[in-house]
């Protein structure tokens, strides 16, 4: 397994290949991890099998999480992705970039799918422009008030 660069790793998805940019302490860890087995195809394998986990192998550790954390059945795998996505929304980043770490094919889709989260940043721009505007018009009269 390699390293494209600082914090890249190439991947495969229906969309074709890409580099993911993910954060360079993961990417040592994901080496580690193969280093362990430099042989096998696979960097995460069954404990029992030896292969690669079966795909609902993943569903049943997640139920088995989500039942040890007390959180219950309510949480889907998938619910992971939108976890990520709407905090980081709020915190600033932009959604074409955004859109590439989710692997979406345009940024309007990442819009679409998270219209909730932004709707949100909406209100809290409107909000910020609004203080400023009143803040704004306040110095403005005190000036002119100063002035006369």
């Amino acid at each position: 397994m390699q390293s494209h660069g600082e914090g890249r790793l190439p991947v495969e998805n229906r969309a074709g290949k890409s580099d993911m940019v993910i954060p360079r302490e993961t990417v040592d860890l994901l080496i580690a991890e193969h280093k362990k087995r430099p042989d096998s195809p696979y960097l995460f394998m069954s404990p029992i099998t030896g292969d690669m986990f079966h795909p609902d192998a993943i569903g049943r550790v997640h139920k088995k999480l989500l039942d040890q954390a007390g959180i219950g059945h309510a949480v889907r795998f998938h619910d992971l992705r939108h976890t990520f996505a709407i905090p980081a929304l709020q915190n600033g980043v932009d959604v074409k970039t955004l859109s590439g770490i989710l692997g979406h094919y345009s940024a309007g889709f990442t819009l679409d799918t998270y219209t909730h989260a932004t709707t949100k940043m909406q209100m809290e721009a409107a909000d910020k422009v609004g203080g400023f505007m009143v803040q704004s018009m306040y110095h403005r009269a005190v000036q002119k008030s100063r002035n006369h």
